[in-house]
């Protein structure tokens, strides 16, 4: 390549020279060839005006004068031109050892650059030894540096991995644990509402027999106090009876006998006894009806009794709501919480994925870091 480049060099210097020359030539012709033509028009128009009518002896002169002056100057042309080209050879000469000093100048710097290309190879290679020596050293180094890491990296893992597992049988047992909790709770539940269902259907049937007793004993009053009545109004028409009879016979038999006395004696202790009985049965009768008023008012306290128990009723109903809202509730955290754990697993398993990914991706990034100071240093 160097060799190449000196010739080429060289021809373009040579062809530069030469071009030189001949546009040095050129021109140096072309100013003989001028001075020349001007002097030979100002000698023929020096001679002109002195000739008015030429002659041809004249004529034939001045052509034997310009034939000479065209010799002198092709004569002197030729002497300028063989100086030229003395000049030009002079010119060549200077450039050939121009071209020579050049040669011996190139070789000298080729050769100079040749011992500094020899030297500069054996700095070469001895920095490119230490380089390859200080890459194997960095490369051990890098080896060792990730096998190190690699056992922190599987250490790390083994304890992450323990620590998952035992976070996974925490929450299994707080799952077991919540699963009874629900189920006590459920059974709690179960209980309370069988508990307020019995209670409450028990309340009502003794209501229902309540009412009734108490619904009997009014339908018996009232029977009694019907018969009572009836029973009075047919003593009040024996006593009517009775006492017309004893009116009759006090008016129709004016004389008193024995047996006169005698049967109105009968007759008024007959009436005697049915106003007795008249007034029993109206004593009975209050009594009666202080019953009824009594039951009465059994029966409107009872009423009461069952609008509280109503309102107990509804009370309770409202409790088994809000407990079938709590059992609601309580399935929905119950899902919730599967929902959790489940999520939670996931998460657990993706941050596991995660993290291992991450160890790998940096002892991945460290050994190409460790790599590229190789390279650099080797370069």
């Amino acid at each position: 390549m160097d060799e190449k480049h000196e010739s080429d060099f060289l021809n373009r210097l040579l062809k530069a020279k030469n071009k030189r020359q001949r546009i040095f030539l050129k021109k140096t012709a072309n100013v003989v060839f001028n001075s020349v033509l001007g002097m030979a028009i100002k000698e023929k128009e020096s001679l002109q005006p002195n000739q008015f009518t030429p002659s041809k002896r004249t004529t034939k002169t001045t052509r034997l004068n310009e034939k000479e002056l065209l010799q002198q100057t092709k004569n002197e042309a030729e002497e300028i031109l063989a100086e030229t080209f003395h000049q030009s050879e002079k010119m060549y000469q200077e450039v050939q050892q121009d071209i020579a000093a050049a040669k011996e100048e190139i070789k000298l710097k080729k050769k100079q650059s040749i011992e500094q290309y020899d030297k500069e190879k054996v700095e070469a290679d001895k920095i490119t030894r230490k380089a390859e020596l200080h890459a194997k050293k960095i490369l051990a180094s890098a080896h060792f540096k990730s096998e190190q890491l690699e056992e922190e990296i599987s250490l790390k893992k083994a304890v992450y991995h323990q620590e998952i597992d035992r976070e996974l049988e925490k929450l299994v047992k707080e799952k077991e644990w919540f699963e009874q909790y629900q189920e006590q709770v459920q059974e709690s539940m179960d209980r309370k509402e069988k508990v307020l269902f019995y209670e409450t259907r028990k309340k009502i049937e003794q209501e229902h027999l309540e009412k009734a007793a108490l619904q009997n004993k009014v339908d018996y009053l009232k029977a009694l106090n019907a018969k009572r009545k009836i029973n009075s109004y047919r003593i009040g028409l024996m006593i009517f009876g009775c006492t017309v009879v004893m009116s009759v016979l006090l008016a129709g038999l004016r004389y008193s006998t024995p047996l006169f006395t005698f049967i109105i004696t009968c007759l008024a202790f007959v009436i005697a006894c049915l106003a007795f009985v008249v007034v029993y049965i109206n004593l009975v009768d209050g009594k009666n009806e202080k019953k009824i008023k009594g039951i009465g008012f059994q029966n409107a306290s009872l009423i009461e009794k069952n609008k509280e128990l109503i309102d107990t009723i509804e009370d309770l109903e409202k409790d088994i709501k809000q407990l079938i809202d709590e059992k609601i509730q309580l399935e929905r955290t119950k899902r919730q919480s599967q929902d959790n754990i489940e999520f939670l697993k996931i998460m657990q398993a993706d941050l596991k994925q995660s993290e291992i990914n991450r160890r790998i991706l940096e002892s991945e990034n460290a050994a190409l870091r460790k790599h590229l100071i190789s390279e650099e240093a080797i370069e």
